[in-house]
């Protein structure tokens, strides 16, 4: 796969900001298991799940200097699968 270009500061935070809304996106142990299982380092546990994953997101795309684990992490997270049981 081509190493994609660095998403700006602003798609990182619209991105932490919908898989980390208070209401429809994921809870505090979810992000944790995603962070993880993408092979991310979840720096700032104790902050607010928005900040939480833009620190994240944000560090992982410096050390690598591309989008390529991003994406990865938002396909994995948006997995079909992983809302099965979230019936509204």
């Amino acid at each position: 796969m081509p190493m994609l270009k660095k998403f700006d500061i602003g798609v990182l935070e619209s991105i932490a900001k919908v898989l980390g809304d208070t209401d429809r996106g994921f809870t505090g142990s979810e992000i944790a298991k995603l962070l993880a299982e993408a092979g991310i380092a979840d720096p700032f546990p104790d902050f607010t799940k928005r900040k939480r994953l833009f620190e994240a997101l944000q560090q992982k795309q410096e050390q690598d200097r591309c989008a390529n684990n991003i994406c990865a992490f938002i396909q994995k997270a948006m997995s079909p699968a992983r809302h099965l049981d979230n019936h509204e």
